[in-house]
Protein backbone atom coordinates (compact mmCIF):
# COMPACT_ATOMS: atom_id res chain seq x y z
CA UNK A 1 0.00 0.00 0.00
CA UNK A 2 1.76 3.11 -1.25
CA UNK A 3 -0.08 5.39 1.18
CA UNK A 4 1.79 3.88 4.13
CA UNK A 5 5.17 4.14 2.42
CA UNK A 6 4.42 7.78 1.67
CA UNK A 7 3.26 8.45 5.24
CA UNK A 8 -0.30 9.16 4.11
CA UNK A 9 -1.72 7.31 7.09
CA UNK A 10 -5.14 8.98 7.09
CA UNK A 11 -5.72 7.90 3.50
CA UNK A 12 -4.37 4.37 4.05
CA UNK A 13 -6.47 3.73 7.15
CA UNK A 14 -9.50 5.36 5.54
CA UNK A 15 -9.30 3.00 2.55
CA UNK A 16 -8.85 -0.10 4.68
CA UNK A 17 -11.53 0.88 7.19
CA UNK A 18 -13.99 1.51 4.35
CA UNK A 19 -13.53 -2.14 3.32
CA UNK A 20 -14.95 -3.19 6.73
CA UNK A 21 -12.61 -6.20 6.73
CA UNK A 22 -10.98 -6.77 10.12
CA UNK A 23 -8.32 -8.96 8.52
CA UNK A 24 -7.15 -6.09 6.32
CA UNK A 25 -7.31 -3.63 9.19
CA UNK A 26 -5.16 -5.90 11.37
CA UNK A 27 -2.74 -6.42 8.46
CA UNK A 28 -2.27 -2.66 8.12
CA UNK A 29 -1.78 -2.29 11.87
CA UNK A 30 0.89 -4.98 11.78
CA UNK A 31 2.81 -2.95 9.20
CA UNK A 32 3.15 -0.02 11.60
CA UNK A 33 4.43 0.75 15.07
CA UNK A 34 1.37 2.07 16.93
CA UNK A 35 3.34 4.07 19.48
CA UNK A 36 5.51 5.69 16.82
CA UNK A 37 2.52 6.48 14.61
CA UNK A 38 0.22 7.77 17.33
CA UNK A 39 2.82 9.80 19.23
CA UNK A 40 3.51 12.06 16.25
CA UNK A 41 2.72 15.76 16.48
CA UNK A 42 0.40 16.57 14.91
CA UNK A 43 -1.43 13.26 15.07
CA UNK A 44 -1.59 11.87 11.51
CA UNK A 45 -5.05 10.31 12.01
CA UNK A 46 -8.32 12.14 12.55
CA UNK A 47 -10.61 11.39 15.48
CA UNK A 48 -13.09 9.69 13.16
CA UNK A 49 -10.40 7.35 11.80
CA UNK A 50 -9.17 6.54 15.32
CA UNK A 51 -12.70 5.76 16.50
CA UNK A 52 -13.43 3.63 13.42
CA UNK A 53 -10.13 1.82 13.89
CA UNK A 54 -10.93 1.07 17.53
CA UNK A 55 -14.44 -0.09 16.60
CA UNK A 56 -13.23 -2.49 13.93
CA UNK A 57 -10.35 -3.84 16.00
CA UNK A 58 -12.72 -4.19 18.94
CA UNK A 59 -14.98 -6.44 16.90
CA UNK A 60 -12.31 -9.18 17.05
CA UNK A 61 -10.69 -8.68 20.44
CA UNK A 62 -9.43 -12.26 20.69
CA UNK A 63 -7.20 -11.83 17.65
CA UNK A 64 -6.29 -8.21 18.36
CA UNK A 65 -5.14 -8.94 21.91
CA UNK A 66 -2.82 -11.66 20.63
CA UNK A 67 -1.37 -9.64 17.77
CA UNK A 68 -0.83 -6.25 19.36
CA UNK A 69 -2.17 -5.91 22.91
CA UNK A 70 -1.24 -2.25 23.30
CA UNK A 71 -2.62 -1.00 19.96
CA UNK A 72 -6.13 -0.29 21.26
CA UNK A 73 -4.71 1.34 24.37
CA UNK A 74 -2.42 3.53 22.29
CA UNK A 75 -5.35 4.52 20.05
CA UNK A 76 -7.57 5.36 23.00
CA UNK A 77 -4.95 7.52 24.69
CA UNK A 78 -4.41 9.41 21.41
CA UNK A 79 -7.97 10.71 21.48
CA UNK A 80 -8.74 14.09 23.07
CA UNK A 81 -9.49 13.79 26.80
CA UNK A 82 -13.34 13.74 26.56
CA UNK A 83 -13.20 10.73 24.22
CA UNK A 84 -10.56 8.66 25.99
CA UNK A 85 -11.30 5.16 27.14
CA UNK A 86 -9.59 4.37 30.40
CA UNK A 87 -9.48 1.23 32.49
CA UNK A 88 -10.26 1.31 36.14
Amino acid sequence: MTEVGGCRYEEAFGRVLDMADVGRVTWLCQQLDAAELLNQEPLPLSQSVLLSLMQQLGSDLARVRLLFPSFLHTCSTSLPAPFRITGS
